[in-house]
């Protein structure tokens, strides 16, 4: 059995998923160039996540179809003004960074753990953008990577017509 891992410029590695996860992971991380610091996971590619780093100790092996092509993603934390923690996905496949069905589709399947939802006012409309030049035109409060960037920038949340500062940990 083996799994094909896509990320960066439309780049492609063979694994082979029967170790922990935890190993799997520690290899896909040195194979494909990703830091350390980097919670990584991997989606099908329909956006749903495996979420296979949260079960390191377990053999993800049940978890993967052989053969099946996978996204690698990147599990980014931001914390709001409020202080309240969203976890969020952003795959590593150059060409899906800016496609934001995907993203809404890698962030859709339910609030993560410790997280706590944009949207939690009647009518809010959960919309985070940037204050960049690329957050112009927001695009239904999807998220997408050209809105939230590595560095650490700052976002501004949306909830409801009251914008809040939010900062990548």
């Amino acid at each position: 059995m083996f799994i094909v891992v896509k990320y960066g410029d439309n780049k492609q590695q063979l694994f082979n998923p029967k170790c922990l996860a935890q190993a799997l992971l520690a290899n896909i991380r040195e194979r494909c160039g990703c830091s350390e610091d980097d919670v990584l996971d991997l989606s099908d590619e329909d956006g749903n996540v495996k979420r296979i780093s949260k079960r390191l100790d377990e053999d993800p092996e049940i978890v993967f179809r052989d053969r099946e092509s996978l996204i690698l993603v990147k599990e980014i934390k931001m914390t709001s003004s409020e202080g309240a923690e969203e976890r969020l996905y952003m795959p590593l496949l150059d060409q899906l960074e800016d496609d934001d069905s995907f993203i809404k589709r890698l962030n859709s399947s339910g609030p993560k753990r410790g997280a706590k939802r944009l949207s939690t006012t009647a009518g809010g409309s959960g919309k985070a953008a940037s204050s960049g030049p690329a957050d112009k035109a927001n695009n239904g409060g999807s998220l997408s990577s050209r809105r939230v960037s590595n560095s650490g920038a700052r976002l501004s949340v949306d909830k409801g017509g009251s914008r809040r500062s939010s900062r990548i940990k």
